[in-house]
């Protein structure tokens, strides 16, 4: 069970802890090589569908919806990271988990712990093992 910490300004996409990926969709695709797409629901809209896509990358999953009326457009529904490689996350794997949770405003660091940093809508959950962040998952409201 996480320790959560009620951070309610927190946002996925702006902020100091906002994950920083591209404004586009082709951006977002050339970030490397997709291991994986997946559509996972395709919900009908008046004049276009919102469709719901994992994408799979090396060490990184995005989960975001996509929108026929404008190709490039997607909202971010989840990101999860669980390799160095990737640095679009203010938590980066790898990185000491003290600094940023004491950041975020955790009260007790501990080496093997998990956080859930909890926004109004949005929320960050960074796991640490032996006092490294082994892994980070962003969940964002997609409206």
């Amino acid at each position: 069970m996480p320790v959560v910490v009620a951070v309610p300004a927190f946002s996925c996409v702006t902020g100091p802890f906002a994950v920083q990926l591209p404004a586009v969709l082709s951006g977002l695709r050339a970030l490397g090589k997709l291991k994986e797409e997946k559509v996972v629901r395709v919900q009908s809209w008046e004049g276009y569908k919102a469709v719901e896509r994992w994408l799979r990358f090396e060490g990184m999953e995005l989960q975001i919806v996509t929108f026929t009326n404008d190709p490039e457009r997607y909202t971010l529904g989840s990101a999860l990271f669980e390799s160095p490689r990737w640095s679009q996350a203010p938590a980066r794997v790898g990185e000491p988990s003290g600094p940023l949770v004491t950041r975020l405003g955790a009260a007790q660091v501990e080496a093997n712990a998990n956080w859930r940093f909890a926004g109004e809508t949005d929320s960050l959950y960074i796991q640490s093992k032996a006092g490294k962040i082994s892994r980070v998952l962003y969940e964002c409201y997609t409206g």
